[in-house]
């Protein structure tokens, strides 16, 4: 759908100059999107490689997301990201919009919250984490991992949610 940016996202692999793997994960929802970022994902360069995986079935997630180097997700918006939490969760980095509820990941090692506008910011970080030794990117998934366990209440996050709807 519109809302989760892929056509942003391709957009920036257009940029890239390193090779790159980009697996999609989720429903179709809206064909003319999805028949729209097709169109941009057939003018990507050689150095990238992509592949629809469709949705995820709830208990692989966790799997899934541990197994890939970054989730990118430049969201318009997200009142929370499902998904964000759960890559954190594993400790994978997130290369995410500020248009979410999470921020400060680059200051915890955690990842990157950019705004949409600053489409530059998105390439250079793809960028430099192509050059991490397996060291650095070892550290950044620890971190990554640390962040979540450190920093996220799920307890209260419910408690919101729940308040929301009440």
């Amino acid at each position: 759908v519109p809302i989760k940016n892929l056509d942003f996202a391709i957009n920036i692999l257009k940029e890239l100059k390193v090779n790159v793997i980009f697996d999609i994960f989720g429903p179709i929802e809206d064909i003319y999107y999805w028949k729209y970022c097709q169109s941009l994902l057939s003018q990507l360069p050689k150095n990238i490689k992509y592949k629809y995986e469709g949705p995820i079935v709830h208990e692989n997630v966790n799997k899934v997301l541990s197994e890939r180097h970054l989730l990118f997700l430049p969201s318009k918006s997200e009142n929370f990201g499902h998904a964000i939490y759960e890559s954190l969760s594993v400790g994978t980095p997130v290369l995410i919009s500020k248009s979410t509820p999470w921020r400060n990941l680059k200051e915890n090692n955690a990842g990157w919250d950019i705004p949409i506008s600053n489409k530059s910011e998105f390439i250079n970080v793809i960028n430099n984490l192509s050059e991490y030794s397996l060291e650095n990117y070892k550290d950044l998934r620890e971190s990554t991992f640390t962040y979540s366990k450190n920093n996220i209440n799920l307890k209260e996050i419910t408690q919101q949610n729940t308040s929301l709807f009440s």
